[in-house]
């Protein structure tokens, strides 16, 4: 790996020295020495477009050369790289005199600025930059050169500084960077800035608040709230500075639709919609704080309307719908109020609530229509209708659910969780998610032909009026910095309907399921598309299969197992904005696995197999009320209740992810296998074993490569051997049959096995016939159950890849003619291979011709 450094607390001339270094070496990597004070050079790194190396990344080891720059002596570069002088080869270049480095290369100028020599070489090797570039290696020339007036400026440097100009070198950016510096007292004040911001955002559009306090009147604060708003790339900003007894808030925007001035008029402030400030006595930091807090909120919000945060589509029901059919929806869907529409005009016509619902079947009215008490002194808001206005009906009004129309027909729904969701999230981010939008995370992780076919479908999806969502394991695996090519599409509309279309226009195959409303696209490029409509699954009795309904994204994420599977990101407009409505992000940031509601393991008690293989794969922990709802569910035995088939996938996945032992151990401690049948108890010898089993299979990496080995195989024969005097362990989880029968295979084997290589007199024949009879996975079980491990070692590592020395064609042209006799020579050559009489295949012909020599002349 190649390297380049520059000397500690780098200058511009380093800084952009180290840039052009990279031209001529791209597959070097750029390591930035620290910058000892918060300033502009480090504004400068952070903007940088190339991405560079940190301290907890450098792995010296790794380094086979150092390319130093703008220094050569050991004392100036970080002490890890000085380490490394006389172990890796060196290249240095510099313009200063002094120096200790032995460099393998060196390049030393005379000239007033380093950069110089480097873009001398790049304009040698004729090598492309852009407009950045030029500009970022002018700033380094004039940096060191006062803008081409120091004595120590040559003709070199001002040659150099004319080819960037051409180049597209911008001045104004050069002057600007040089010019406003931040002094101490500005940096201090910055920092402090950058600790007390909040950021609030609604649909890409971003405002900071923070404040300071000084101890004394400081002038320019103006610039550094410029500053911290470039920095975090906001719209605006508002900064509120208590200097002594008077508290002064300036505000900037360089957004037309964003007016500080009309923000700062409600504190008495004023200015232009760009620039504005106020000036404040008698009142707290916290106290202007939280005003302006507000202030921005109720501004941001003007600019949301109804069918932003509306759910959709709406669930419903019609006026002539029984009392009692309609309490059956409420409970399937776990809601609390419905819309209520006219059968024939489709007009809305009132809600019906819950509470409503208890109360006349209480009153036996469960055969009566709705129409006979529902809710018609409602209001309903169009899509365009603003924030503001669904705040005050649903916040202020207590109408707990608004029917939101578009040309008087009802396209979805608002409730109090919709305006609080949004209010506590969407909002007020005092530090903002960095994954709000994983779109960058998602170009990083994801192949090239996976990126684009996620983006053809939110364009496609987007045509069709359908919303597209990357859904499931893939998101939270994106998020974990791990590839997950199991691709999972959730559409809010019809989802076999976009299906069909998208695979019409981009020919590809597809499968529909009309009872579970999806769809698999396999594309040109043979990628696996797994298409859902947005869904919600009610359970008629607990561990059946679901009965599905369409629903919205948030409902069918609501269905999912576990929060940090409950995460969606949106591909049709925005995309890789994350949408995360349980808390899944911040569960995967702190390592928990929660279910999403209370009822989840009653619904399906696979979820804690799940559960488990989660905890032990990421290393996380299953939250506190997730662990008391495990350990409910399986005292209420509802795990007998699920097909069997269904728990043997969940062990098969187990077995089938690294950490076996610790997965069985938390089985053990939720007693879900003493759950299927008490006799099967998982106790420390079986965890040894197990433990055991999982070392033999990893090795088989090394030993076995050309091999394919079903994994859960081997697991399930130690499993189903150890466990043979209770009973059938595969038969318990309920393995399928083909599995059932090959378990039952090796398993029979084992003993014949065992016996032959556990012989004092053994040789490598009688081992290789015994254990070449199995399939690979009984090899592997029995050198976890055997006292004998070395000789199925050698077997895995030796015997089981050797190949006889001779092969028909041989025969052939030692004069035989194809024969059954073929097979017979064949296999006794091998067989004196494996007993060492036979090394190498001149020795193998010279058999042949000695022993089957009458066979040879009788052809």
């Amino acid at each position: 790996m190649k390297v380049i450094t520059a000397h500690k607390n780098p200058d511009f001339d380093a800084i952009a020295s180290c840039v052009a270094a990279k031209k001529l070496y791209p597959d070097a990597t750029i390591f930035f020495p620290k910058i000892q004070h918060k300033s502009k050079k480090q504004f400068l790194l952070q903007s940088l477009i190339y991405p560079f190396m940190e301290d907890k990344e450098f792995e010296p080891d790794k380094v086979d050369t150092l390319i130093v720059v703008d220094t050569h002596s050991s004392k100036r570069i970080e002490p890890q790289f000085a380490q490394l002088v006389g172990s890796v080869k060196i290249i240095c270049y510099d313009h200063h005199k002094d120096g200790d480095l032995k460099c393998n290369e060196s390049y030393f100028v005379n000239y007033g600025a380093n950069t110089t020599q480097l873009v001398e070489k790049i304009i040698e090797k004729n090598i492309e930059i852009d407009e950045e570039e030029a500009t970022l290696f002018m700033l380094g020339i004039y940096a060191d050169t006062g803008r081409l007036t120091f004595t120590s400026t040559t003709p070199n440097n001002i040659r150099a500084a004319a080819f960037l100009l051409e180049k597209g070198a911008d001045l104004e950016t050069v002057k600007s960077l040089l010019e406003e510096a931040l002094t101490e007292t500005e940096i201090i004040i910055l920092n402090e800035l950058v600790r007390n911001k909040r950021i609030y955002e609604i649909h890409n559009k971003k405002i900071l608040l923070s404040f300071a306090s000084l101890d004394e009147y400081t002038s320019n604060v103006a610039g550094v709230v410029s500053k911290i708003m470039s920095i975090d790339n906001t719209n605006a900003a508002i900064c509120i500075f208590r200097m002594g007894t008077t508290t002064y808030v300036i505000g900037r925007s360089n957004d037309l639709e964003i007016d500080v001035s009309k923000m700062l008029k409600e504190i008495g402030g004023g200015g232009h919609p760009q620039a504005a400030s106020a000036t404040i006595k008698n009142a707290t930091l916290i106290e202007i704080t939280e005003r302006l807090s507000q202030i921005i909120k109720l501004e941001l919000m003007e600019k949301i309307k109804a069918k932003d945060i509306m759910s959709f589509p709406p669930k419903y029901v019609y006026t002539d719908d029984t009392l009692g059919k309609v309490n059956e929806i409420l409970s399937k869907s776990g809601m609390n109020a419905l819309v209520v529409v006219d059968r024939k005009t489709d007009k809305v016509e009132g809600i019906i609530t819950r509470q409503i619902v208890n109360k006349a079947i209480y009153h036996h009215m469960e055969n009566e229509p709705i129409d006979l008490v529902m809710n018609t002194e409602i209001k309903t808001v169009d899509e365009e209708t603003s924030f503001n206005v669904v705040k005050e009906i649903v916040l202020d009004e207590k109408q707990r659910l608004i029917p939101v129309l578009k040309d008087g027909k009802l396209t979805g729904v608002i409730t109090r969780t919709n305006i609080l969701k949004f209010l506590s999230e969407s909002i007020n981010r005092e530090k903002p998610l960095q994954l709000q939008n994983i779109s960058s995370k998602i170009k990083n992780i994801l192949p090239p032909n996976v990126l684009n076919w996620l983006t053809k479908i939110g364009m496609f999806s987007k045509t069709l009026g359908f919303n597209s969502y990357l859904v499931g394991g893939i998101v939270r695996d994106i998020i974990m910095g791990e590839e997950n090519l199991d691709v999972d599409i959730v559409i809010e509309g019809d989802g076999i309907a976009f299906a069909k279309e998208f695979a019409k226009k981009y020919s590809c195959k597809i499968a529909t399921h009309e009872r579970f409303k999806t769809a698999t696209i396999i594309t040109p490029d043979n990628l696996k598309i797994d298409i859902a409509t947005a869904r919600e699954e009610y359970y008629a009795l607990p561990g059946a299969l679901p009965v599905v309904e369409k629903s919205s994204i948030k409902l069918d994420l609501y269905r999912r197992d576990f929060t940090i599977n409950a995460l969606a990101v949106k591909l049709h407009d925005e995309f890789g904005e994350l949408l995360d409505f349980f808390g899944g992000l911040n569960d995967i940031k702190n390592g928990k696995i929660r279910v999403l509601h209370m009822l989840s393991f009653i619904d399906d008690p696979t979820r804690m197999y799940r559960a488990v293989r989660f905890a032990a794969r990421f290393g996380f922990e299953i939250g506190k009320q997730t662990d008391r709802l495990i350990k409910t569910a399986v005292d209420l035995g509802v795990v007998k209740r699920v097909e069997r088939i269904r728990i043997f996938h969940e062990i098969v996945h187990i077995l089938n992810n690294n950490n076996v032992r610790e997965s069985f151990e938390m089985l053990k401690s939720y007693r879900l296998i003493r759950a299927l049948d008490k006799r099967f108890i998982i106790d420390e010898r079986i965890l040894n074993y197990l433990e055991e089993t999982e070392e033999i299979v990893k090795g088989c990496s090394l030993f076995c490569k050309d091999k394919n080995i079903k994994r859960e195989r081997v697991f399930l024969s130690v499993l189903e051997y150890l466990f043979r005097r209770t009973g059938s362990f595969c038969e318990i989880i309920g393995a399928d049959e083909s599995t059932f029968e090959q378990i039952k295979k090796i398993t029979s084997k084992l003993p014949q096995a065992n016996g032959i290589i556990k012989k004092n007199d053994v040789d490598n024949l009688q081992i290789y016939n015994a254990l070449s009879s199995m399939p690979l996975e009984g090899v592997l079980a029995l050198y976890v159950l055997s006292n004998n491990k070395d000789r199925v070692l050698l077997y895995l590592e030796d015997l089981m890849h050797r190949k006889p020395l001779i092969k028909g064609k041989d025969l052939i042209d030692l004069g035989f003619k194809p024969s059954k006799i073929f097979s017979e020579i064949i296999q006794d050559v091998f067989n004196r291979q494996l007993l060492g009489e036979i090394k190498d295949k001149i020795q193998a012909i010279e058999y042949v011709k000695k022993k089957y020599k009458n066979e040879r002349d009788n052809n």
